[in-house]
């Protein structure tokens, strides 16, 4: 496994080193301190799995740069860390298909079942901000599209894609759209894994 962290603090970038370290021993950690160094190891390794993001790494166009990022790779799970970030900010990344965002002060408690976390499910929404601020919760974001959360309905049922594209009124190829719209919102590789992400949101 191969994992790029961005992180300006260096007792930050121990933390988030060690916790991952100490649940996959055998992962290729790059580590950087300034945005280019992250942007070429993204682009020169394809195989990245995870990649935990400082916001403070990208000055002032921070947000705009981890959206590029979302864009240019939708097979790697991003993380953001940061000491806060609005909660409309986080709802529009998300929606763009954001892994996770991690407070500072949560590495100092907890990181490591962070980390078991989003690598196990490939996604991580704090707590603490949910009960912060209940809009954040991704089934109130426009995470998914009136039709995508029909589509989700009847997968939990176990229809399959013909059953549910006459339950619906939409044909076969249809249903087959979005579900791969699903995987990719929920960052989900098989059916399974899209009931389980959407019941841990609070979609389903």
């Amino acid at each position: 496994m191969k994992i790029v962290i961005g992180q300006k603090n260096a007792e930050l970038m121990h933390l988030l080193k060690h916790a991952w370290l100490s649940l996959y021993p055998e992962t290729e950690i790059t580590a950087c301190d300034t945005w280019d160094c992250t942007v070429l190891d993204l682009l020169k390794t394809q195989s990245v799995q995870f990649v935990f993001l400082d916001l403070a790494l990208c000055d002032l166009h921070g947000i705009e740069r981890i959206e590029e990022l979302l864009g240019v790779l939708p097979k790697t799970h991003l993380i953001v860390t940061a000491d806060h970030l609005p909660a409309r900010v986080l709802r529009k990344l998300y929606a763009g298909g954001l892994s996770g965002f991690i407070q500072h002060k949560e590495m100092y408690d907890g990181l490591r079942e962070i980390l078991a976390l989003i690598a196990v499910r490939g996604l991580y929404v704090s707590p603490a901000l949910l009960q912060a601020d209940e809009n954040l919760s991704l089934a109130r974001c426009e995470l998914l599209s009136r039709r995508q959360k029909q589509v989700l309905g009847y997968l939990k049922d176990g229809l399959s894609n013909k059953q549910i594209a006459a339950k619906i009124g939409i044909t076969e190829p249809t249903v087959k759209l979005h579900i791969h719209g699903l995987f990719h919102k929920l960052r989900a590789t098989n059916r399974t894994q899209i009931i389980i992400k959407a019941q841990q949101l609070g979609i389903l």
